[in-house]
């Protein structure tokens, strides 16, 4: 029976540690939630709507999705289909994957 004693000891430590655990995330989700910051769709739409360098003659978007702290957008070219790495801050072209002839 002594074993029960110290498996029931155990079980009840363990679940007041969960309960306290618990306890502190809430207290943390809460507090934080509280601050006001910009939302990250806030921010790159900040940056999206300040950019506005068209690509090359010709080309039409397919796709775009981050790439690091790029933006890659896929477009079809007359060359076929290219990769452009975009600063989403300055618009600038940082770099072009465009297939090779």
């Amino acid at each position: 029976m002594p074993e029960i004693k110290t498996m029931k000891i155990v079980v009840g430590a363990m679940t007041l540690l969960i309960v306290i655990m618990l306890g502190l995330l809430a207290y943390g989700m809460i507090r934080n939630s509280r601050q006001t910051t910009a939302s990250a769709t806030e921010v790159m739409m900040g940056s999206i709507a300040a950019w506005n360098k068209p690509l090359p003659a010709g080309a039409s978007v397919v796709g775009i999705s981050a790439a690091g702290p790029s933006l890659a957008v896929l477009a079809d070219t007359p060359k076929g289909r290219t990769i452009y790495l975009i600063d989403p801050k300055t618009g600038e072209i940082r770099g072009t994957l465009a297939p090779v002839p």
